[in-house]
């Protein structure tokens, strides 16, 4: 199994009924969505809870679980570096 972290829910294809990376990731049969992080924290949690899933505010937290593979990057295309 692929574990994957989800970066923010800023971007459009990470919420709503635009959310397509997110019910990609959902279907693949290879991947599972641990966690999600946003630095707001309501949005985290939010996410979090429809998704069954822990949820973050530091990033740190998210980058440093050992169960975690790689992370679909879904924050402001300005923020993508950061």
């Amino acid at each position: 199994m692929f574990n994957v972290a989800l970066i923010s829910r800023w971007h459009v294809h990470a919420q709503g009924p635009y959310a397509r990376y997110t019910r990609q990731l959902l279907k693949n049969e290879k991947c599972k969505i641990k966690c999600v992080f946003d630095d707001d924290e309501e949005i985290a949690r939010i996410c979090g809870e429809e998704l069954g899933v822990d949820w973050y505010t530091k990033l740190e937290d998210v980058l440093s679980r050992e169960d975690i593979h790689g992370v679909v990057i879904t924050s402001e295309t300005s923020r993508h570096k950061e």
